[in-house]
């Protein structure tokens, strides 16, 4: 037979048991927090792993491209270092012909300082051509051959090929 349970049947010993919403919010709020700090926990770990991850992605992208310059950079070096030392072996040769070309035009320059420095000399002293064409005939042995020309009327070469002769024999 089937039992029915009424309101009234207390004797009989099946109580009744008041649902408890209470009990059962705190444990759930307890739960919330304890699953709530795990989650922030996990993101705090996920945000430090990013943060590192990021940081690791950063320095290899840094030293690749590092490494990409200076493959780019020994390229145009490997092209432009042969023109440089071409531009720096050309300007060396203009250098040398520039200097060649100076002491050139310094020694006409002395030169022509000189020959007005004699002329005002013989103009002044006309006896001064003996002691210039001795000091050449002194200078003989050292130099192969050299060579002088007067050309003032007023110095008697006759006087001067007298004076040459006498020094020349001196020696």
């Amino acid at each position: 037979m089937t039992t029915i349970i009424r309101a009234t049947d207390e004797n009989r010993g099946i109580q009744s048991v008041a649902f408890n919403f209470d009990d059962m919010t705190a444990k759930a709020n307890e739960y919330l927090a304890k699953v709530r700090a795990e989650a922030l926990q996990i993101v705090a770990k996920a945000q430090q792993d990013a943060a590192a991850v990021k940081q690791k992605a950063v320095e290899e992208g840094r030293a690749e491209g590092m490494r990409s310059v200076e493959q780019i950079v020994q390229k145009q070096l490997a092209t432009a270092l042969p023109a440089l030392r071409q531009a720096i072996g050309e300007i060396q040769d203009a250098k040398q012909a520039w200097q060649r070309h100076w002491e050139a035009t310094a020694v006409h320059v002395a030169a022509a300082i000189a020959k007005r420095v004699i002329r005002r000399e013989l103009t002044n002293d006309p006896q001064i051509t003996v002691n210039l064409v001795r000091e050449a005939l002194n200078w003989r042995p050292a130099v192969r051959s050299f060579g002088f020309t007067l050309t003032r009327p007023t110095i008697r070469r006759s006087a001067v090929r007298s004076k040459c002769s006498s020094a020349s024999s001196r020696r």
